[in-house]
């Protein structure tokens, strides 16, 4: 599984949900996490991979294949509520989507990012039509998985309990 969403420089929201995934679901499958190994450095204001400076096109590549070779994606949105765009996980969500892939969203409670009219939608459909379930905080999203990922992987196919 996949663990995407924003990765905005001292926001340490970014990186504590994904620990807080690995933690609680990485016995019950391989989690690739965007950030791993990457280091930001506070006094040249620049991002590393393992001593490796970042740059656009490393980030773009290693980020597309770990989409490519994921079956689950869980995004992380609740971006939204502070108006960060989050380009980089929208193309991601527009891969996986394309490729087929498992998406569950996890998205900000209440949010209204399209209040153009009383009458639109809050959540873009796009997101909602990609999205086999649209969480509204990181808790939700992992007490779910935490128990439904034994189905996907196969160790509880029977319906009894």
């Amino acid at each position: 599984m996949y663990l995407a969403g924003s990765i905005r420089d001292n926001n340490l929201e970014d990186v504590e949900w994904r620990e807080e995934a690995i933690k609680r679901l990485s016995k019950k499958m391989i989690l690739l996490n965007p950030l791993a190994e990457k280091h930001f450095d506070e006094e040249t204001k620049t991002w590393d991979i393992v001593g490796v400076k970042s740059s656009a096109e490393l980030i773009f590549k290693q980020d597309k294949w770990c989409v490519d070779n994921s079956d689950i994606i869980l995004a992380n949105l609740l971006c939204l509520a502070d108006e960060y765009p989050t380009i980089g996980s929208l193309l991601e969500l527009g891969r996986a989507w394309a490729k087929e892939k498992l998406i569950y969203l996890i998205v900000p409670k209440g949010y209204k990012g399209h209040e153009q009219s009383a009458k639109m939608y809050k959540l873009h459909p796009f997101l909602h039509g990609i999205a086999a379930h649209v969480f509204n905080s990181v808790e939700e999203s992992l007490d779910y998985l935490e128990v439904y990922l034994d189905v996907l992987n196969g160790t509880k196919p029977s319906y009894r309990k």
